[in-house]
């Protein structure tokens, strides 16, 4: 990344080039204070730290909303002006961050879906479902990014909310995969 860096303020192209770093999706071992490692479905096996250095557009700064690589592509479209393509319709699990760049996002709009290991996630602003083999778990990322205090129990219209959105979720991306979404 430095010498990628560095070539590109020597060429006098980094001020206008939108340049993205993630790390891979969590790591073996103890990553506390989140919960699980690599492979995992839970905070420690998903979370990771992405930057984003564009100099002409984004400010200084840090900001907790989640994002997701999906996220990329329709960013990358929004920057460059070209519109989502409209002849061949697809979904698009991402949405643009143009709004989090500028400084105009505040929260997601849109939840995020994971699926690993026959596990699978949907994470909104504030909670996370997480269904596995044996059953469904419902966190407050807010007050416990740990994911220590299962409230699916307590609260079981979030869970039915947003069991339907992830089944949805995962009935898309199953679609996706199989090629039915891609016009031969």
């Amino acid at each position: 990344m430095g010498t990628l860096r560095r070539g590109l303020r020597e060429r006098k192209l980094a001020e206008n080039t939108m340049l993205w770093f993630c790390s891979d999706n969590g790591r073996p071992g103890d990553n506390s204070p989140l919960r699980g490692s690599k492979g995992e479905i839970y905070e420690g096996g998903i979370r990771v730290p992405g930057i984003c250095e564009w100099p002409a557009m984004v400010k200084s700064g840090r900001t907790s909303i989640p994002v997701v690589t999906s996220d990329f592509y329709p960013t990358i479209l929004e920057a460059a002006g070209i519109p989502m393509p409209k002849d061949k319709p697809q979904p698009l699990d991402g949405i643009s961050l143009m709004p989090l760049l500028t400084g105009k996002m505040t929260q997601r709009p849109n939840p995020i879906g994971f699926m690993s290991g026959g596990m699978s996630a949907w994470s909104d602003n504030r909670y996370k479902l997480v269904v596995t083999k044996d059953g469904k778990q419902l966190y407050d990322l807010v007050a416990d990014l740990g994911e220590t205090k299962d409230l699916a129990a307590e609260k079981p219209d979030v869970v039915t909310k947003m069991n339907k959105a992830l089944e949805a979720w995962v009935a898309s991306v199953h679609k996706s995969q199989a090629g039915g979404d891609y016009q031969k």
